[in-house]
């Protein structure tokens, strides 16, 4: 399933200096930036399994 996510500067900035799941470079490309998306949402997740 594929679904549109709008992302803003704070969000980019959050994934690129914060949590570094995204390179500077790649923050205009949607592609990388979805992987980025997608990967937080994995780990939390797997976290979330983790506690039950």
């Amino acid at each position: 399933m594929i679904a549109p996510v709008k992302v803003g500067p704070s969000l980019l900035d959050y994934l690129v200096r914060v949590v570094r799941w995204l390179d500077d470079a790649d923050a205009k490309d949607a592609r990388k930036i979805g992987e980025a998306i997608m990967r937080g949402l994995l780990e939390a997740a797997e976290a979330d399994a983790a506690k039950r």
